[in-house]
């Protein structure tokens, strides 16, 4: 019996060491597995973040003879971009959850003035399928807009291509001699609304009071607080404001397409009609209310851009240069008789202090750029670009006392 004892417990304990030290067999590999990722996550971060400090953008490309400027944006239409934290743009990529690049509106509209005295550039292709423009930056598409139209007077041709068209991408594409639409694609007009959130019964329920101090009738930006509904002051001044963006915007686009007036609020309003009218089609629609001149499919697309500029060998297919190596090509040129005129931007919410570009408008940093282009004897005027809603009043007292 003992002997029998003793063999079990050798077996049990042998089992139990053999277990053991399969355990510590698979942490080792676990841990080899982790910390090989971990280094070539590190490399990776490390390499992309040499890269975006490199400037990863674009290389300066060649410029071909009868090229087309493409217009091919991704990202979202800005006054300022955010200044690019490398580290934080790589360890993004490396994750796959990377933010929507930011395009400067300026930087869009430089291109385009430039391609209009450039004798490489024949003409400009619109591809606005990854630009989003959001409703809050319609004056920026505007601002395209009117470059676009300057574009055309030198009798260089605009034409665009896409899918669909969203409302603001329309007011852009409406600048082209020739919009194409794909046959499966649709033009979408939405019109401009203003929504809020009210909280004053929830902070009822949770036995909230709040404080605010206000003069005047219209003041709606505390009403969240004080109301379950936007009261009727807050929708006069909003229908006001929105109403002429939406009849400045209708106006822009039925002059560019040489619509009648009343053209876009009847497809936009009485749209049930228009589709019905083409049984049911959204992209016959848009053709037979004259917003687009052309159906075509991506292939067709691509083929009436190569009898324009010419056939290449490239995913591309037609000859052309990108906006972003337009862009690195063309650098920081300057036209040396004209005199520097230097711009200084204002985004975002105004703010005491200081603050990073694109992220709000600091008072102290908005003026310190106002006293470096008084003192540079190089700069002759000063354009003050403003894209905020508004914010502390002393800040912007400080930003005025720059200006005077």
């Amino acid at each position: 019996m003992a002997v029998a004892e003793e063999e079990h417990r050798s077996s049990v304990w042998g089992f139990i060491k053999g277990f053991g030290k399969l355990i510590i067999g698979i942490l080792l590999v676990l841990q080899g597995v982790v910390g090989l990722a971990l280094v070539l996550l590190l490399v990776g971060l490390f390499s992309n973040a040499s890269t975006f400090m490199a400037g990863g953008g674009a290389p300066a490309a060649h410029v071909p003879s009868n090229a087309a400027l493409l217009i091919n944006p991704n990202g979202v239409l800005v006054e300022e971009a955010e200044p690019a934290d490398p580290f934080e743009a790589a360890l993004q990529q490396a994750y796959g959850s990377e933010e929507p690049a930011q395009i400067e509106v300026g930087e869009v509209a430089r291109a385009i003035r430039h391609a209009a005295t450039d004798d490489r550039i024949k003409g400009i292709v619109l591809d606005l399928t990854y630009l989003y423009i959001p409703e809050i930056s319609a004056s920026k598409a505007h601002y395209l807009a009117t470059a676009l139209e300057e574009f055309k007077k030198t009798g260089k041709k605009i034409y665009s291509i896409g899918d669909s068209y969203s409302q603001e991408q329309y007011l852009l594409a409406s600048r082209a001699d020739e919009i194409y639409l794909h046959d499966k694609g649709s033009v979408v007009f939405v019109g401009y609304a203003a929504y809020d959130g009210y909280v004053k019964s929830f902070l009822e329920k949770i036995l909230v009071t709040p404080h605010v101090f206000r003069v005047g009738t219209f003041k709606a930006a505390v009403e969240p607080f004080l109301r379950d509904d936007m009261s009727p002051e807050a929708k006069e001044a909003n229908l006001a404001f929105l109403g002429s963006m939406w009849t400045a915007y209708k106006a822009s686009v039925e002059k560019a397409r040489g619509l009648e007036a009343g053209s876009i609020d009847r497809y936009s309003n009485d749209f049930n009609s228009v589709l019905r009218e083409s049984a049911g089609d959204l992209a016959k629609a848009a053709l037979k209310s004259g917003l687009v001149d052309k159906l075509a499919n991506r292939i067709e697309q691509k083929k009436a851009m190569v009898a324009a500029f010419g056939e290449t060998d490239d995913d591309i297919g037609y000859t052309n240069v990108d906006l972003s190596a337009y862009l690195a090509h063309i650098g920081a040129e300057k036209d040396g008789k004209a005199p520097n005129v230097a711009i200084v931007t204002a985004a975002g919410t105004i703010v005491d202090g200081e603050a990073a570009p694109g992220v709000a408008a600091g008072g102290d940093t908005v003026a310190a750029n106002l006293k470096t282009a008084l003192e540079d004897e190089n700069v002759k005027a000063v354009v003050l670009r403003i894209d905020s809603p508004g914010g502390s009043a002393f800040a912007s007292e400080i930003i005025r006392d720059g200006v005077l």
